[in-house]
């Protein structure tokens, strides 16, 4: 009777753990936290999270980060780097996110293959239009692109916050505005001086988590128009 049921404990233990055992090849994808730009160099940093455990799918033994390119009109994501497991931010020292838009995903490095990428994510992307008639600077910005993912929805994110300065040098920069709203992606100023420089940028942060993005350091001279001559 006792060796019936020991086989018994025993078939069900092995029915158990084959239920627990990995049966997936891929580890799961990291969660990509946020991608912001250090105004200073340009260069992009990213962040994300290791994938949660499951014993279905094997621990990544790294991360792949992917960068895009256009060929096109197609966004494609071509490797650039990779890193072990127990690094969770990354700097492309081979980009620059103050002279171009720069789109990122990553992966899980895995033992034979790796995970599905992460969904794209790409900086906030600020342009201005100098109104030399009316002496008006337009600010104009993309959106942080895939904003509404991995946390980062309206509930859970602040105000734009707009800085500016005339000078490139960072500490000299001050805040302009932090009650633009979320939804808007235009802000003009008015009595801008002629012939000076204008430099700016844009900061988003999450309320509930101590992540601040950046866009890129933009940069415009307000020249003077020449002026019509009348006879």
């Amino acid at each position: 009777m006792k060796t019936k049921q020991l086989f018994s404990l025993l078939f069900f233990t092995l029915i158990y753990l084959g239920c627990y055992a990995q049966t997936y090849n891929k580890p799961k994808e990291p969660t990509f936290d946020y991608l912001t730009i250090d105004i200073a160099s340009g260069q992009p940093i990213l962040h994300w999270t290791a994938p949660s455990f499951d014993p279905q799918y094997p621990n990544p033994i790294g991360y792949i980060i992917y960068r895009g390119s256009l060929l096109g009109s197609t966004m494609t994501f071509f490797e650039i780097d990779t890193v072990d497991q127990n690094t969770f931010t990354y700097t492309d020292l081979n980009a620059n996110g103050n002279n171009e838009r720069l789109h990122y995903k990553i992966a899980s490095l895995g033992l034979t293959e790796p995970s599905r990428l992460s969904p794209e994510h790409a900086q906030i992307w600020l342009t201005t239009k100098y109104d030399s008639c009316n002496a008006k600077l337009d600010l104009y910005w993309e959106h942080y692109y895939n904003l509404d993912i991995n946390g980062w929805s309206n509930p859970n994110r602040k105000k734009y916050q707009l800085y500016w300065s005339n000078s490139p040098d960072i500490n000299s920069f001050q805040l302009l505005s932090d009650s633009i709203s979320i939804f808007t992606n235009k802000y003009s100023i008015s009595n801008v001086q002629e012939n000076t420089n204008y430099y700016f940028y844009l900061t988003l942060e999450r309320k509930d988590k101590p992540y601040k993005t950046y866009s890129n350091l933009n940069h415009i001279f307000t020249k003077m128009a020449i002026h019509p001559e009348y006879m």
